[in-house]
């Protein structure tokens, strides 16, 4: 049997096959977070109107409605549907002042969907705003 090639820094096994343990970075790992990812990180869907859109059929996570410009006397409720009625998960959030940020739970919390993720946004001038999701 042939020797074993050393690769400086790394432990092989009788096989030669690189050794894998908690404390070395895998496939698909985030070394920011610290978690592995088996699918994209999250997305984003801008909604500039006054509209009910329906933004992801289906499963999912929601993580926040940003306000990135307000709206004079808007407002943006979410359901879990792909209608705009049913369970809703956010209900009837002003819209009206720049940079705010609704979770579907306490702060720094996302909240999951069954059915789909539909917004609705109503009032005066609409406001600018990121639905940010999976």
């Amino acid at each position: 049997m042939a020797a074993i090639p050393r690769v400086p820094g790394h432990k092989l096994d009788s096989n030669g096959n690189a050794c894998v343990t908690l404390g070395t970075t895998m496939s698909g790992e985030d070394q920011d977070l610290d978690r592995q990812w088996g699918g994209p990180k999250s997305g984003y869907t801008q909604v500039t109107t006054a509209t009910t859109q329906t933004i992801k059929s289906g499963a999912g996570v929601l993580y926040a409605i940003e306000v990135v410009t307000g709206g004079a006397g808007s407002s943006v409720t979410v359901y879990d549907n792909t209608a705009g009625s049913g369970t809703k998960l956010i209900d009837a959030a002003p819209t009206d002042v720049t940079r705010a940020c609704y979770t579907p739970g306490p702060p720094g919390m996302a909240g999951e969907f069954e059915t789909g993720l539909t917004i609705v946004t109503s009032g005066g001038t609409p406001a600018v705003i990121n639905v940010w999701w999976i």
